[in-house]
């Protein structure tokens, strides 16, 4: 279902292209943001969550994504960058807004603990 509606560009489209009569009958289908919004954050937290206690990296991804990189996720205590190449490394650069005191996690699993203080970066290679 999800292929049928998702375009390329991450959009969704809300259309009756199957002619059953529930939607309005409009020319080009309009774009349902809200859908569009939830992909985005579907796809940023299989790759970064914040979660109470932990940054959790790479949680959920896709075997199809076994490497690359996103750079400036932001996060309550400050901003994250991570480049991956599956198996080989997985390198993580924390910059603190706030002071920070919390367990980096890497596909569920406790890597190690940091704490920053406010304004300080912190750059941890896993492999």
């Amino acid at each position: 279902m999800a292929k049928s509606v998702l375009l390329d560009s991450l959009f969704t489209i809300a259309n009756d292209w199957r002619g059953m009569g529930i939607t309005l009958p409009w020319g080009n289908p309009p774009v349902q943001l809200d859908a569009v919004f939830g992909t985005v954050n579907a796809i940023q937290e299989m790759i970064f969550c914040r979660q109470k206690d932990a940054l959790s990296i790479l949680p959920a991804l896709p075997k199809k994504l076994h490497a690359g990189s996103v750079r400036g996720m932001v996060f309550p205590e400050g901003k994250i960058d991570i480049a991956w190449n599956i198996p080989e490394q997985v390198e993580v650069t924390v910059h603190a807004h706030r002071t920070l005191d919390t367990d980096i996690l890497l596909a569920g699993k406790k890597m190690c603990h940091i704490h920053l203080a406010a304004g300080e970066k912190k750059t941890i290679s896993f492999r």
